[in-house]
């Protein structure tokens, strides 16, 4: 579903992923973490490419990979020639290394250039998702060996790690002994979020981190030097503060973490900034309507710009007769492809670090598209965040809704809604405002199982009736009887035991490519059968991969009370859609942790947290099948629920419980 820019290389940017400084000095183990580091060794198949490396090259520009070339040591090195270049870059990298997520790392390689040259690590979760961190850009260095020396942390959720050491411009760079290793740590703790000097506001998580050979204990927070909250007493170590009930002005954080060998080790204090009244409540895009033409330029909106990346062939309009209010509205064709992504983007516009955003705006396609974020950080750097995929419809304008956070150091943002295949993108009505969340009486977290398998019924059903949790079954009813799915018995079975039982269509097909005839088929003879089978009312329905548009809604409204899709996100007064859930997504990568922050993100403010399960299985592999989750994981992370006492309600129960409350 994602689709992720090449342009993202130099967009994560560092601050991101680098921990503040902590007490105690690391040293680095001296295990090089990284095979044939010296490339001496040459692939068996192809003698011109090192064992277990490989080339990288994008944009428009013309690389040559030499190998081998000259070395530091040994007799092998590699080598990256550009002669003309216009965008992108290249390089060697290594095949991508395990590493534990939140681990310090050490990186060196020798190098020779003829112009400055750059180093990026590429961080992936093992589930296809990859982010980016840009350490550092080398001098040239045209007749001496120079060591490129630097330490970086991986992101909390990442598997494994390779180093892009990259040219972005005509010239050359040759390099050779690489190295990674761990940072092993003694005792440390280092205040996390929010960043030092930065302004707060709303509530927000104070987050901290501490290791030790012994293992943390717990870690007590305290604000201007008084503790505040309980000692929390598993990663990750956050509280949920609520900046309102201090007067504006400079405050400050600290935090102690106690190991299991009763040793204490205090983080840095860090100082912010508590700025309440500084938010605007407001649309921050300028001519958010796009009905006002630029003064000096009448095909383009006022505050408005075009923008295209890669090989491809687009043209832009700025329509005035078709709007989904007034008159005016955007359109992006894309006649050829190769490459890129193509958008109407506004000038960036100023954000409060740290604060929940809300964006909205209105949409017509003709095929998939992707919105997403760039930041621009008070470093200089921009970092793009994802934030999700729009499906086809050609006829009804559909609302896009999605809320995100924007990172600590956060200056200014702007919105991309791009166009990445041939097709067209229309949009309008732009919205981006400051957003609160207010939660409903209580926190509620629902279990969901997608699909109906059996691998579900025998080996997870087990599990939640071990913590008395009840859950809804999205069953695909054509699946049912299959070798992999459950039989009608057992479905009728979860629904005597007090499990809902809900839609998820006949075929699993992606409901935006059907026509009416066959949509109307696959929403109304999965909720009869199922109807038919267990006796009961089935009133609510999940599409298939989350894909769904303005007609699949106004399709599912006719039979069904909610839907769900896949877009992640908290339910609360302040977002409620029922025909648009938002949920979190459980993988086979997903950690404990991750799940923990997910309920206590729910606690702090009162909103309601789905969880969304496919198959239940310890024989998967996390590769192929990574919509899986292995049963140690799913008993530790309902072990964790239960001991929060947090209510765990059906879809069905949920909305009975917060309907009244809207």
């Amino acid at each position: 579903m994602k689709k992720l820019y090449a342009f993202l290389y130099f967009a994560v940017i560092a601050a991101a992923n680098l921990l503040p400084i902590c007490l105690h000095t690391a040293k680095a183990a001296p295990v090089n973490l990284i095979n044939n580091s010296s490339v001496e060794s040459s692939d068996s198949v192809n003698s011109s490419l090192p064992q277990g490396w490989l080339q990288g090259n994008w944009g428009t520009n013309s690389a040559t990979f030499s190998y081998p070339s000259a070395a530091h040591t040994g007799s092998k090195g590699i080598r990256v020639d550009i002669s003309n270049y216009t965008n992108g870059d290249a390089k060697w990298y290594f095949s991508p290394i395990a590493i534990t997520g939140g681990s310090q790392y050490s990186f060196s390689d020798y190098y020779e250039s003829s112009i400055s040259s750059d180093i990026v690590a590429q961080f992936d979760d093992g589930a296809g998702h990859f982010s980016y961190s840009d350490l550092g850009i080398q001098t040239p260095s045209i007749s001496t060996w120079n060591q490129a020396s630097l330490n970086f942390t991986a992101p909390i959720t990442a598997k494994n790690v390779t180093i892009f050491h990259l040219i972005n411009n005509v010239g050359w760079l040759q390099s050779d002994d690489y190295s990674i290793s761990t940072v092993v740590a003694g005792p440390t703790a280092a205040i996390t979020s929010p960043s030092a000097n930065s302004a707060v506001s709303g509530t927000r998580q104070i987050t901290a981190s501490a290791s030790s050979p012994s293992g943390i204990s717990n870690i007590q927070f305290q604000i201007d030097g008084v503790n505040f909250g309980n000692p929390v007493t598993f990663a990750p170590y956050q509280l949920s503060w609520d900046t309102t009930k201090l007067i504006n002005g400079s405050h400050t954080i600290g935090a102690t973490a106690t190991t299991n060998d009763s040793q204490t080790v205090s983080a840095t204090p860090i100082n912010v900034n508590v700025s309440n009244a500084s938010i605007n409540s407001g649309n921050i895009v300028p001519n958010p309507s796009v009905e006002t033409a630029d003064p000096s330029n009448s095909s383009l909106p006022q505050g408005w710009n075009k923008g295209t990346w890669g090989t491809n062939s687009t043209s832009f309009s700025y329509l005035n007769t078709s709007g989904h209010s007034g008159s005016r509205s955007l359109k992006v064709k894309m006649n050829s492809y190769s490459s890129g992504a193509s958008y109407w983007y506004f000038a960036p516009q100023p954000v409060v670090a740290n604060h929940q955003y809300d964006f909205t705006d209105y949409y017509k396609a003709s095929v998939v598209t992707e919105v997403d974020a760039g930041i621009n950080l008070s470093d200089g750097t921009t970092q793009y965040l994802y934030l999700g995929a729009t499906y086809p419809d050609k006829t009804n304008w559909t609302k896009f809704r999605i809320q995100f956070t924007t990172p600590a150091n956060a200056v200014s943002v702007s919105i991309y809604h791009s166009i990445y295949s041939v097709g067209w993108l229309q949009t309008d009505d732009f919205n981006l405002s400051p957003y609160s969340v207010v939660g409903f009486n209580r926190p509620i977290v629902t279990l969901t199982f997608d699909d109906g398998w059996q691998s579900y019924f025998n080996n997870g059903l087990p599990i939640l009736n071990k913590y008395g949790f009840k859950a809804t079954d999205y069953i695909v009813s054509g699946y049912l009887g299959d070798p992999q799915y459950m039989t009608t018995a057992q479905v009728k079975q979860l629904s005597l035991a007090g499990h809902e039982i809900g839609s998820h269509t006949v075929d699993h097909p992606d409901l935006t490519s059907q026509g009416t005839i066959k949509l109307n088929t696959e929403l109304k003879n999965s909720q009869l059968t199922l109807q038919t089978l267990i006796g009961l009312p089935v009133t609510d329905f999940a599409s298939p991969y989350g894909a769904y548009n303005q007609t699949v809604l106004n399709n599912v409204k006719q039979y069904y009370a909610s839907h769900r899709g896949v877009e992640d996100g908290y339910n609360a007064k302040s977002n409620f859609d029922i025909y648009d859930i938002k949920v979190q997504n459980l993988l086979a990568t997903t950690t404990l942790a991750q799940v923990q922050s997910w309920i206590q993100q729910a606690q702090a403010t009162n909103t309601w947290l789905v969880l969304v399960y496919h198959q239940v299985d310890s024989s998967l592999n996390k590769t192929t099948e990574p919509y899986n989750t292995y049963q140690s994981d799913l008993d530790s992370q309902l072990a964790y629920l239960k001991s929060t006492g947090i209510a765990v309600e059906t879809v069905k129960q949920a909305l009975a419980e917060i309907q009244p409350q809207l």
